[in-house]
């Protein structure tokens, strides 16, 4: 709809069939296109027994992209000659010229006034409506035979025509508001959200027979549903026995080199007197977090039960421990929408693996308990393999479902036999880092090489981010250990943490993760939590960038922007920006102990300082914020 489709008009203009002529019959149809304002008529009237004119055709196509106020407004220049002394048609043609919509049947010639054939203008419907003509072996139709597609799309009965008539131009445009668009939904709804008629309007030139809704009931999933893979789930249990009392030294036997591919979780829903609402395309899933559904994911329907009226369609990538409400939602013609009565399930506690299509372990590194018991926040941060291997589906399920922000690397191009960078990521979308990593001992003793990584961890505008090597799972397993440990999971879990990846299953003989073990259990502290802020502060992290780390890991407290670059102060005086998140307002900030005057406002913080670089401040909800100035 927002996006102008190219049209090959001077292809078109050969074309010819023979199908007698015929009187108007859409006089009706044609009143309703000009109730809203789509179909104009001349100074003598609809004149719809006259034969579609190639401008004519053109003028309707804007009008039904909802782009004719737009083409009037600018105006734009076109190069056909024989049409410049038709003033009338000059923003039309412009506006058609220079967004691809048509070429000409020359350089410097329209073709104005010549016939324009159905063929024709049926391809341009289609365009409309988000479908292609087939090039060079592709798309959804050929331009010289729309006939099947346009009464499979209900534009048209199929039947050829010739000459076209404007009678039958209003026909197919009507069906066109109403008819099928590829990527679901009516052209109707679309004109109403852009303004160009209202949905009253369409209402009233509708009737109400084309706006029924449908009556629709939830079936399934309900209650307690596991998407955590069953020999998963088995490892698990296995694995809480073996480390329970610290033991790693066994963890290479415990499981197959692959666990079983990722299941999704099917919805089944159904439609009554599905005879009368047989396009998919109107439905659609709708699955929230909360009761009220004010924000939810949108799962389009690809089939119908023509008889049965059910239907089922799979999801993937639910989160672990969370409750669900779902609903089915119908859009009619006028853009409004019917919904079903919701239904609810929950999801059992568990590692979250994701489905990322051609990239095998790619999962959350959230659903972790915690030492406050709560859990690790899903959805902030993955870890995977390297990425290189996503298909298409795949980079849309990251883009648009996990909609990554930044992608950390891990991989040395030096050392091409563990992997050379690379990403199927478009970098000019997310922001891509390429950090060379360290596993085992030598990771833990040598920390500053990971520190531009945990840099990017610091920032919370650079969420959500998912960092990999070549196989998820030692460079990788090393940051996502500190990352665990830092929001206060066990050691435990964190041992099962690293040993997911079905790559990390190899012979015992090289199996070095105690190594890594013994070099973080020397670090100063008495909890992995402990250990790993001193591992951050070795690697030469400040107090605020450890800080974000740790609530991006945990919750939804405080946090500031650009710890890695403390502010200077200047004149007493030093600024922050704060992102306060869930935690409130500021109530204090103390140096030491002394109470230091600031204010907090829309984010700003600025504290009149006396002495030293650094000071704490303190939220509502309790939060204690670490401030570093230079």
């Amino acid at each position: 709809m927002r996006k102008l489709l190219s049209l090959l008009l001077a292809l078109c203009i050969a074309l010819s069939v023979c199908v007698p002529c015929f009187a108007a019959q859409n006089t009706a149809q044609a009143d309703k296109l000009n109730s809203l304002g789509l179909f104009k008529g001349t100074d003598k009237g609809y004149e719809l027994d006259n034969p579609l004119t190639r401008e004519q055709g053109v003028v309707m196509i804007i009008r039904l992209l909802g782009k004719e106020a737009e083409a009037q407004e600018k105006n734009l220049a076109h190069p056909f000659e024989d049409a410049k002394a038709y003033t009338w048609v000059g923003p039309y043609l412009g506006y058609a010229f220079e967004n691809g919509i048509t070429k000409g049947v020359s350089d410097t010639k329209f073709g104005y006034g010549d016939k324009m054939t159905d063929a024709m203008f049926l391809t341009m419907l289609l365009r409309v409506l988000g479908y292609q003509d087939k090039d060079n072996g592709t798309g959804d139709f050929k331009w010289s035979d729309p006939y099947k597609l346009a009464k499979t799309s209900l534009l048209s009965d199929g039947t050829k025509r010739d000459p076209f008539l404007r009678d039958d131009m209003v026909a197919a445009c009507w069906n066109a508001l109403t008819a099928v668009r590829k990527s679901g939904g009516k052209l109707s709804a679309d004109l109403i959200r852009d303004g160009v008629f209202t949905a009253e309007s369409f209402r009233a030139a509708a009737g109400t027979e084309n706006l029924t809704a449908p009556k629709m009931t939830t079936l399934g999933p309900s209650g307690e549903i596991d998407v955590v893979p069953p020999s998963l789930r088995e490892f698990i249990t296995k694995a809480e026995k073996v480390y329970a009392n610290g033991d790693n030294s066994k963890a290479a036997k415990l499981a197959e080199d692959k666990f079983e591919d990722i299941k999704p979780v099917n919805f089944k829903w159904k439609c009554e007197e599905p005879e009368k609402f047989a396009d998919p395309s109107i439905f659609s899933i709708q699955l929230s977090q909360t009761a009220d559904f004010a924000e939810y994911r949108t799962i389009p329907c690809t089939k119908f039960g023509k008889t049965s009226g059910e239907q089922a369609e799979q999801v993937y990538n639910l989160y672990t421990d969370a409750t669900y409400y779902w609903r089915v939602a119908a859009t009619l013609a006028d853009g409004s929408v019917t919904y079903s009565e919701p239904a609810t399930f929950t999801t059992a506690a568990g590692p979250r693996i994701v489905f990322v299509s051609g990239v095998k372990n790619f999962r959350d590194q959230g659903g972790w308990l915690t030492s406050d018991g709560t859990r690790m926040p899903q959805g902030r941060v993955y870890r995977s393999r390297g990425l290189e291997s996503a298909i298409s589906v795949g980079v849309k399920t990251m883009m648009e479902d996990l909609r990554i922000v930044s992608e950390i690397d891990l991989r040395d191009e030096a050392k091409p036999q563990y992997g050379a960078p690379a990403t199927s990521l478009d970098k000019s979308l997310i922001h891509y880092y390429n950090y060379p990593g360290n596993s085992y001992a030598k990771f833990i003793n040598s920390p500053t090489v990971s520190a531009p990584s945990f840099r990017v961890f610091a920032d919370p505008t650079a969420y959500p981010i998912v960092y990999h090597c070549q196989s998820g799972a030692d460079r990788t397993g090393s940051i996502g250990f500190i990352l665990g440990a830092i929001a206060g999971v066990s050691e435990t879990d964190l041992f099962i943490d690293y040993e997911i990846t079905p790559d990390r299953y190899v012979d015992g003989t090289k199996y070095t993760f105690p190594e890594f073990l013994t070099a973080f259990r020397a670090l100063d502290g008495k909890t992995t939590q402990e250990k790993a802020r001193t591992f951050l502060r070795t690697a030469g992290l400040n107090e605020m960038e450890i800080y974000n780390i740790e609530m991006m890991m945990k919750n939804d407290a405080a946090v500031v922007l650009s710890p890695s670059d403390p502010p200077k102060a200047e004149s007493g005086k030093v600024t922050f920006t704060i992102d306060p998140r869930a935690s409130g307002t500021v109530t204090a900030v103390k140096q030491g102990g002394t109470m230091l005057p600031f204010t907090f406002e829309n984010g700003t913080l600025t504290v009149t300082v006396k002495s030293g670089t650094t000071a704490e401040a303190t939220f509502t909800d309790g939060t204690k914020l670490p401030l570093e100035w230079k």
